[in-house]
């Protein structure tokens, strides 16, 4: 029993990430960043994520972005410890 409750508590936390990551796209708005949540590791409560794209208008990175991304997923998901940045699987 207790495995349907991890898988469900689980995916009320990915839910509340992917909320999260929803309203950080309408909180960059012009800027060109997409932040994607992979998944969300329990046993080290780690969001895992990509960010790519950039604001074309102050030449910063989406790398740039990644503190201010931690601080806000933290903040809407308190079960949130750690986040992990994955690499933009290359498309070539």
């Amino acid at each position: 029993m207790r495995v349907f409750q991890r898988a469900d508590q689980t995916r009320v936390i990915e839910t509340r990430l992917r909320d999260a990551v929803a309203e950080l796209h309408q909180k960059l708005g012009g800027a060109m960043c997409a932040v994607e949540l992979v998944t969300f590791e329990v046993q080290s409560s780690t969001a895992v994520i990509r960010v790519s794209g950039g604001c074309p208008d102050c030449e910063m990175t989406a790398g740039m972005f990644i503190q201010g991304i931690e601080a806000h997923l933290r903040r809407h998901v308190p079960e949130v410890e750690h986040v992990r940045v994955d690499p933009v699987p290359d498309t070539h």
